[in-house]
């Protein structure tokens, strides 16, 4: 669950790279809704989910349809090579320091058995809080190494279609928040992080995600969180400030320029729930209608 509302971070060990448009029909009802309201060109709100997994990042054809009839496409982050060199360098700590130094043997046995292809001593030079994002990623099949996400396939697409750019936020929001964390706290995200990249925990994520049950959301992140405080403590700086953040630049866009179209494309666990973006643009006065396959 983190993958899906944090880590729009892993740009931190991706980057763009050359790849076609897949199309497929796994998505049941995709998370796509158009936002409409008087005296303003219908735009969309598409929920994404931060993973190379192709059954995933493939976009069906009302997708690519709403994401042709806009002007401008608006990412959470620019995901630029200044920008993913911005982050590593935010990412790495001054000098390294061995995992046995920071973390307890048991989280550290815990790496070894969950990420058994990690390389316990290259960890060293990273943050606490940047390990966890690194050994997310690694839970990735090996096959999926080089294809983007699915943020970095609308990027492309725009690319290829000479279509606009822009982030809806700075990186340091995203990652600002995490560095904050507490040593302890910190190693307690590696182990969260470890827990719910199980197979079993990311199927689970991944069938929400592909049923586009958005009603089913509350009781899946009930699962997550678990009695976790440090969990809560991520969410509410992570996706609740985030979520209303982001509402506002949307509406100022969205006011600006009402003769022109935008695709945002921003992490599925910010549409639903009350503290949403679904409802929050609601509240701004504008009609969100659900797309259909």
């Amino acid at each position: 669950m983190i993958r899906v509302i944090l880590l729009s971070a892993l740009i931190i060990f991706s980057g763009c790279k050359d790849a076609k448009p897949i199309q497929t029909n796994l998505i049941t009802k995709p998370m796509l809704w158009k936002i409409s309201k008087k005296g303003t060109k219908d735009s969309y709100l598409f929920g994404t989910y931060h993973t190379k997994n192709p059954n995933i990042t493939s976009l069906n054809p009302t997708i690519l349809g709403a994401f042709k009839a806009s002007d401008k496409l608006y990412t959470e982050l620019a995901l630029s090579d200044d920008e993913a060199t911005a982050i590593n360098k935010f990412a790495m700590l001054h000098k390294p320091i061995p995992l046995k130094n920071r973390l307890s043997q048991k989280t550290i046995d815990k790496i070894k058995k969950t990420a058994p292809s990690t390389s316990i001593s290259e960890l060293a030079s990273l943050k606490t809080w940047a390990i966890a994002i690194v050994l997310d990623s690694k839970m990735e099949k090996s096959e999926y190494e080089k294809l983007p996400i699915m943020d970095e396939r609308l990027i492309l697409l725009a690319k290829n279609d000479k279509k606009e750019r822009g982030a809806l936020e700075e990186w340091r929001e995203q990652l600002g928040s995490l560095d904050k964390l507490t040593e302890p706290e910190q190693e307690e995200l590696v182990s969260i992080t470890l827990d719910i990249t199980e197979p079993n925990e990311r199927v689970s994520v991944e069938k929400w995600y592909l049923d586009g049950d958005i009603g089913a959301y509350d009781e899946l992140e009930k699962k997550f969180i678990n009695g976790s405080k440090l969990y809560k403590k991520i969410m509410v700086e992570s996706r609740t400030n985030r979520s209303a953040t982001m509402a506002r630049r949307i509406d100022i866009i969205l006011s600006s320029n009402p003769n022109r179209s935008y695709f945002f494309a921003i992490g599925a666990a910010h549409m639903p729930s009350s503290d949403g973006l679904i409802t929050l643009l609601k509240s701004k006065g504008y009609e969100i209608t659900r797309a259909e396959k």
